[in-house]
């Protein structure tokens, strides 16, 4: 949490929200970003055609940044938050399945400390978003 002109900003929340934003524009210019590992488990598993993805990132990326410049953390951030998390929950899941699997969303095959070591960020970002929620519900409750 920093604070910024009196207002109290998650830096997790606000780093998933430019890695959202880079992934959709990724996608308008070159839709074969979508084979990166990360937004491969959209394209492959979930099954959504390729041109809702920018979209569906864009909005979701819109949502939790709305939720940042409430006045206060209340049920309405939170849940504004929440499908921020569910993308950074599929995406840890599509490193996770990249690494045991032992290739990335591309194909390209690489030992599993290799993947899990490229794919550490996503899976670092669901787990330090999660805990961003959680203490961010904590101090509404209170």
């Amino acid at each position: 949490m920093v604070t910024i002109f009196r207002h109290r900003f998650s830096l997790m929340v606000a780093y998933a929200v430019a890695l959202h934003y880079l992934w959709a524009a990724c996608v308008v210019v070159d839709r074969t970003a979508l084979y990166a590992t990360a937004l491969h488990v959209f394209y492959a598993v979930m099954g959504w055609p390729h041109w809702i993805m920018p979209a569906v990132f864009a909005a979701v990326a819109t949502m939790a940044m709305m939720a940042l410049f409430l006045p206060d953390v209340g049920k309405v951030a939170i849940a504004l938050m929440l499908p921020q998390q569910v993308m950074l929950m599929i995406s840890a899941y599509g490193a996770i399945q990249a690494t045991v699997a032992g290739h990335f969303g591309d194909g390209i095959e690489r030992s599993h400390t290799f993947i899990l070591a490229d794919q550490a960020p996503a899976i670092i970002a669901a787990v330090g978003h999660t805990l961003a929620i959680i203490g961010m519900g904590q101090r509404w409750s209170r």
